[in-house]
């Protein structure tokens, strides 16, 4: 998965805007594969759709609802001294849940900022590990420290009145339906 991802970073980045690139407050900055995340989704590119059909059995599993979901999903390619800063996904009415996937995670973790107190869980990553958090939770990595790339998965999803409601028309083509 790693190198599908690396790849996929190579096209992305050659194909898609600068200018219309923004990292989310993530800190990654205008030329990481993480600002261009509303222009590409990995749910709808045929060698990572099926993430899509993971991340809905996850999400059934915790929440035991069987809800039609949406969402958006991308890449996060961090290199030595990368970290991702403190930011949320989303904080409307309508979000609704968000994760990662760790994919090439080598002795880094997620972290999390509780609501109210904003106190720190430190969630070690391993590679394959699915989290999911509400979208406006706050969180954050610490650095990638060695050569070999720092790989997660981010995704925002929301139900059917989230879509409907809370997806601007103009940007419904970009999220997919999960299968």
């Amino acid at each position: 998965m790693a190198n599908t991802i690396l790849e996929i970073e190579k096209s992305i980045l050659d194909e898609t805007e600068k200018s219309r690139a923004y990292d989310g407050d993530t800190g990654l900055g205008k030329d990481s594969l993480t600002s261009r995340f509303a222009q590409f989704n990995l749910f709808q590119i045929e060698e990572t759709k099926f993430l899509g059909g993971i991340v809905k059995n996850e999400v059934q599993l915790y929440t035991k609802d069987n809800s039609i979901l949406y969402g958006q999903c991308w890449a996060n390619v961090m290199r030595k001294g990368e970290a991702i800063g403190t930011h949320s996904h989303a904080i409307g009415m309508h979000a609704y849940l968000s994760g990662n996937i760790a994919v090439q995670t080598i002795e880094t973790s997620t972290y999390y900022l509780t609501p109210y107190f904003e106190e720190i869980y430190e969630s070690k990553n391993e590679d394959g590990k699915i989290t999911l958090f509400p979208s406006w939770v706050k969180h954050y990595t610490d650095a990638a420290l060695n050569d070999i790339e720092r790989i997660t998965i981010g995704f925002d999803l929301v139900n059917s009145e989230g879509y409907e409601k809370g997806i601007n028309d103009m940007k419904k083509d970009h999220w997919e339906k999960l299968q």
